[in-house]
Parts: structure tokens; sequence; C-alpha cells
């Protein structure tokens, strides 16, 4: 992930925790004066120090930017490309880098010391992993390439093949409910240890290549759950 989306994401209040490769190879940045950077005798040091003049400087320009993406003045594609166009030499790309610094080491001292964050991220990580890989599971027919195909073609083919996914991930978490609910205490207890480790949009268990069909008539009695039970239902640590 690059330093200006660390910047963005600091700014917008998203707080992004992207899985690290290579962690050994990230540069940490530190600030000029700090204590810290006189203990020569740590392993890990920081590498270049972080102008933060620059920072403070360009920061109405910085906060003007990020106004225009939260009120949606402009697209923010169209914001975000312009960015990108600016030559490295430009005192706003270079501040939001800086700043970018800062994020991504304050990231990279918290993913070190957190054992759970580093846990979490992973499996964030491999929650998308799962949804491409259905995605491209649903591409059917020449493995989903099409030669020709109108703006409009296209639109109804990925908002489709969203509203799959989205069907199929609705379906594990009524099922996944639905086997809490019908659980001992001790089978319960299990089932909630594993929700963290298991992925949304599994489809082993879903025949792909039947018919779509989400007419009332048909799932009406596909899968009951008592929804007065459901919203009364209750989860204790007690086995």
């Amino acid at each position: 992930m690059s330093l200006i989306n660390f910047a963005l994401g600091f700014l917008l209040g998203i707080d992004f925790q992207p899985r690290i490769e290579g962690f050994h190879k990230c540069k940490l940045h530190g600030i000029a004066d700090m204590p810290i950077l006189q203990q020569l005798d740590y392993r890990i040091r920081a590498d270049k120090n972080i102008n933060t003049s620059l920072i403070e400087a360009q920061w109405d320009n910085i906060l003007r930017f990020v106004v225009s993406l939260k009120l949606q003045y402009t697209l923010p594609s169209t914001l975000l490309k312009r960015l990108n166009s600016y030559a490295h030499q430009h005192p706003l790309y270079q501040a939001l880098v800086e700043l970018g610094k800062v994020v991504r080491t304050i990231f990279l001292l918290n993913y070190m010391d957190d054992g759970q964050l580093r846990r979490r991220t992973h499996q964030q990580t491999t929650q998308l992993e799962s949804v491409q890989k259905l995605a491209k599971v649903l591409d059917m027919g020449d493995e989903g390439a099409i030669q020709f195909c109108t703006k409009e073609e296209l639109m109804i083919m990925t908002l489709s093949k969203q509203l799959i996914i989205n069907n199929i991930s609705c379906f594990n978490y009524i099922l996944l409910t639905k086997s809490i609910m019908d659980a001992t205490p001790e089978e319960r207890q299990e089932f909630i240890r594993t929700i963290p480790f298991s992925a949304a949009f599994a489809w082993e268990h879903i025949n792909l290549h039947g018919e779509y069909d989400f007419g009332e008539d048909v799932l009406k009695d596909a899968l009951l759950v008592d929804r007065e039970k459901l919203l009364n239902f209750e989860i204790t640590n007690k086995v």
C-alpha cells in the first residue's frame, strides 16, 4: 500500500490494516530530535526523518483536498488521478507522502507488537481473497471473457454477479445462525470459537450450476428461521 493511501486513509478516518509481506524490508521513519534516535544499540532503528515542516506548510491544502473528497465536490477517482499526475516534486504530493510515513510507521510498530492485530489482518485478507475466488468461480463461458459487450450489459453482468455473491453470504450467515441456535451449549461454544476463522463466502456446499430462482414461493421453505426466537436469542459464555 502506498504512503499516499496511508495518509488519505488516516485523514478520512479509515483504519487501513494491510497484510505485510516482507516485513523486515519495511522502513520505519522517525522525527528529528527524538531521544529514541540516540539509542544506537537498538537493532531496529528509524530510517530518514520525517519532514514535519513540509506537512505543516501544506496542511491547509491537505485539508482542502480531503474536504473535497468528503463533500464529493468531485469524484474521488478524479481527485486521486489528478494527485497521482502531479510531479513527485509537487509540495502537496510530498506533504502527503511525509504524512503517510507517520501513519505507516505507527501501523508497523503496532503490527510488530500486537499479535491479535496480525491475526485479524490475516483473517480480513483471507476473507477478501475468498470473495475474489468466488467471483472467479462464477465466471462461466470462456472463463467470463466477453468479446463484445455494451457498457449497460457489462454493468448488468457485474451487478448480477455481486447479487449472487451477496445471496451466498446471506445464506451462509442464516445457516450459521440456525446452527448456533439449534446447538447444545457445548457445541455452541465451539461454533463461536471457530467463527473468526471461517469464511462468509464459502461456496463448496452450493450448486453453482443449477437454476437461480429467488421467487418467494421457492425460498419460503428453503431455510426456516424463527425470527422472534432469533431476536431474543442470547449467547452467554457459560457452558
